[in-house]
């Protein structure tokens, strides 16, 4: 079990899906219990359900990793003495060191009295091991709920949901805390929890600030200290924990976190590609360096390969050092950091002077192997090589040839007029128009409710696009993110572009140039309970 407070300004594995497998049902299912895995193990479970089951290529990588060891040992910051100018200095240039490195370290005498961490851990074992009609009062999806008690918040959007069950205190401030907001058995052990640790916070972020050559108040002063809220995880038994995960690969979003672990440890964090155990220290308080604090840029703009400053695609595709590695290897012998273009438009022209369209397909080939390593990489922590990205490229450049010869699969939804969806879903419309006078193009998106009604529109102009494959594309991607901004969770898409739908319906590896939007969309498809695509007669 462990408690965050964030401050927020190649064996065999188990097959996971089979025929008649709905895993939306399932879910579903085990959601409409309002019971979390506590239920589960309470009901004698012996056998992991199929929608905690990790996927295989997750379970192979971490067979094959198995055999690593580091001598890697998270840094541990003795705060005693911080009120010493001399001693005060070192804490400050240790907590430099460590975040800097690390972004994560322990602290011990932190001045939160042991008394205080243990009474938490007991409050919030206390609550989890209440009888279950007690429990689902506060079970709840709603996130404007401050007081809520959930299993996994992202339940309907990851490949496998993780083995815990949560107690969320969202946004603590003294009006809730003196309130009867808080669940009874653990109310008194929680807001004195809170108020030390918010003590703390505010120490580390003095700390922080100090350590980055700024004035004491700093950090404070911008708010970062500004709000938190507290997740109290509980891992109950597992039935089979080689298949499963207690909390997930991911960062926290928020400026700070703060985490107390109990006794029986299994927290790990990744240090120069190496997961290192994060092991337990009686009084000791893990502390977290936050996406928010770690840059001053949206995380967004960040490369999930190499880490650096530039989610765009043109880093992704160009500048990341993976890219200029497979550029090399390739058959195209590229040195992409030698090229001066500015978009992906005039990079593919450089290729197409001196090559011809021939050359350009390979091009547009190696991107795409590119692109589709960084979303496995990103969502599913699968890493190639270079080499093994440019043989995946080679392997794929007879279907490249043949892709326009595909018959169209059965499984493709046509209708010859519009259609209102049936029951609460909402059908989405897109479209793609190029202006050929100056290269530019622009994307439609129209939302409508099973009575046809218009819920909301949404156009956008794009630049220096190549195809109109490319534009439809683009509009498909946008289409998902405004449904996503309005809240909705069950849209059909459709669109005139057979292409499209035939790509996003298909189950093998698409070639194309547009594939690498489209590969966002298939992901961002993972985000609603339910999404479906629709080829519609112009």
């Amino acid at each position: 079990m462990e408690e965050r407070m964030e401050m927020t300004g190649a064996g065999e594995f188990p097959a996971v899906t089979k025929p008649n497998y709905d895993r939306f049902e399932e879910l579903k299912a085990f959601d409409e219990t309002k019971a979390g895995v506590k239920g589960l193990v309470d009901a004698g479970v012996v056998k992991l359900p199929r929608i905690f089951i990790r996927p295989p290529d997750e379970l192979a990588l971490e067979k094959l990793n198995s055999h690593i060891q580091t001598h890697f040992e998270v840094p541990v910051i003795d705060l005693a003495g911080i009120d010493r100018d001399d001693r005060r200095k070192e804490i400050v240039d240790e907590i430099g060191r460590a975040s800097e490195r690390w972004g994560f370290f322990q602290v011990v005498n932190h001045g939160v009295p042991a008394t205080v961490l243990e009474d938490m851990i007991e409050g919030i074992l206390g609550f989890n091991e209440q009888d279950h009609e007690v429990k689902k009062e506060l079970y709840s999806r709603d996130c404007q709920r401050r007081v809520r008690f959930s299993s996994n918040f992202d339940l309907y959007k990851t490949r496998a949901a993780n083995w815990r069950d949560t107690l969320n205190f969202d946004m603590l401030s003294p009006d809730l805390l003196s309130s009867q907001a808080l669940p009874a058995i653990c109310r008194e052990a929680t807001m004195e929890y809170t108020k030390k640790i918010i003590e703390l916070g505010y120490t580390l972020f003095e700390l922080l600030s100090e350590a980055l050559g700024l004035e004491p108040n700093h950090l404070k002063g911008m708010d970062c200290a500004k709000g938190c809220s507290i997740s109290n995880h509980y891992y109950p038994a597992c039935p089979e924990p080689e298949l499963a995960l207690g909390t997930s690969k991911h960062s926290d979003p928020a400026f700070l976190t703060i985490l107390l672990q109990d006794h029986i440890g299994g927290l790990q964090v990744i240090h120069q590609d190496q997961w290192v155990n994060v092991h337990p220290i009686p009084g000791a308080l893990v502390v977290n360096i936050g996406d928010l604090l770690q840059r001053k840029v949206p995380i967004e703009s960040v490369c999930g390969v190499c880490g650096e400053e530039g989610e765009p695609i043109l880093h992704v595709l160009k500048q990341c050092p993976f890219a200029r590695q497979v550029w090399l290897l390739s058959q195209l012998g590229l040195r992409s950091d030698a090229t001066r273009a500015d978009s992906l438009a005039s990079w593919a022209e450089e290729i197409m002077k001196p090559h011809g369209e021939e050359e350009l397909s390979v091009f547009f080939i190696i991107a795409w192997s590119i692109w589709k390593h960084k979303n496995e990489y990103t969502f599913t922590g699968v890493k190639m090589t270079p080499f093994n990205c440019v043989q995946r490229a080679n392997k794929l450049l007879v279907d490249f040839h043949n892709a326009n010869d595909r018959a169209v699969p059965e499984s493709i939804t046509e209708v010859s007029s519009w259609s209102a969806p049936l029951g609460n879903l909402f059908k989405v419309d897109i479209d793609g128009a190029l202006h050929l006078e100056d290269g530019n193009a622009r994307v439609g998106v129209v939302v409508r409710d099973h009575n046809g009604d218009l819920i909301a529109a949404m156009s956008k102009r794009i630049s220096h696009t190549l195809t109109a494959a490319l534009i439809e594309a683009i509009a498909a991607r946008e289409c998902l993110k405004f449904a996503l901004d309005l809240g909705i969770q069950e849209i059909i898409l459709e669109s005139d572009s057979i292409n499209i739908i035939r790509a996003l319906t298909s189950q093998e590896e698409n070639s194309s140039f547009e594939s690498l939007v489209l590969d966002d969309v298939k992901t961002l498809s993972f985000s609603f309970h339910h999404c479906s695509f629709s080829h519609v007669h112009q």
